[in-house]
């Protein structure tokens, strides 16, 4: 069931871009490099077979060939460079679509104010994969990683520069 959810998700996300342009004219498409630079994949899409056309998948990391339909590629890179918080609150599920931490030294809008509309898209993407419960559970553990990520980034900033 988790693969439908993952579809509407990505046909959501399909449509929707972070800029009015190609944003990977702007850095040569750093972010489809290929190699070792992957996207992580959601429990259940290593089985969504056009993604396979443009890359492989290595230990739940999609690594792809440099070239790929966008309604193809898996919902990590849809969505890059943002990031789905997901917390669950007293009334509700929130999600909140942020600026993804680990993004800043590969792509040069990771830091940019993006469209609004892919922000809206990216919130009700996971809202769509929050359907399902192994995938809700998983982007709350995500989020909880991410939140990691984003206190250690914290504290050595405060570490180099102590006057923050």
């Amino acid at each position: 069931m988790s693969e439908n959810v993952i579809l509407r998700a990505k046909e959501l996300l399909s449509r929707a871009s972070p800029l009015n342009t190609d944003c990977g004219r702007l850095c040569g498409k750093r972010c489809c490099g290929g190699e070792d630079v992957g996207m992580e994949l959601l429990p259940g899409e290593e089985t969504l077979s056009p993604m396979l056309d443009f890359g492989e998948e290595k230990n739940g990391i999609f690594v792809c060939r440099g070239e790929c339909e966008r309604k193809c590629r898996p919902y990590a890179c849809m969505m890059f460079p943002l990031f789905p918080l997901a917390e669950e609150t007293e009334n509700g599920l929130r999600i909140t679509a942020v600026n993804d931490l680990r993004a800043g030294r590969l792509c040069p809008i990771a830091n940019s104010r993006l469209l609004p509309s892919f922000y809206a898209a990216v919130r009700r993407s996971a809202r769509i994969l929050c359907e399902n419960d192994a995938l809700k559970t998983y982007l709350l553990e995500k989020t909880e990683e991410y939140r990691e990520i984003a206190r250690l980034n914290d504290l050595l900033t405060r570490a180099v520069r102590p006057d923050l």
